[in-house]
């Protein structure tokens, strides 16, 4: 199977049906491809949000993987900044574990399921 997922791409796409972005390293691997004719369609207002926040997500994803540990809020702030988001993160990073009355039930008694309440199988339930 060929795998293409932003700058990763297979040495080769067979013909098919597709929904990729149009990117430099989708288009450096279709200058290899002489037999094959790319068609390209414009995406939709309503669907640009996503198809290009994906992609963006997945470079931010790769970025923040490869820089190191002590590094990663810092450069996830920058790239906040150049959004004009306002909303930075707080050194650490940490995450908001749980809301309780201290005199009304014990952190003791809140247990944490084992898949991670962001799990979109969680959500949905």
């Amino acid at each position: 199977m060929t795998v293409f997922t932003g700058e990763v791409a297979a040495e080769h796409l067979p013909e098919g049906l597709y929904e990729l972005l149009n990117t430099d390293a989708l288009g450096g691997l279709l200058g290899r491809e002489r037999a094959i004719q790319p068609a390209f369609a414009d995406i939709e207002d309503e669907d640009c949000p996503a198809i290009l926040s994906r992609h963006v997500a997945e470079a931010v994803r790769r970025a923040l993987s490869a820089a190191k540990p002590a590094d990663r809020v810092a450069l996830a702030n920058k790239l906040l900044q150049e959004l004009n988001i306002t909303d930075r993160i707080a050194p650490g990073p940490t995450q908001l574990q749980s809301l309780h009355r201290p005199d009304k039930l014990k952190r003791r008694n809140m247990r944490r399921p084992t898949t991670k309440l962001s799990d979109s199988r969680v959500a949905q339930a």
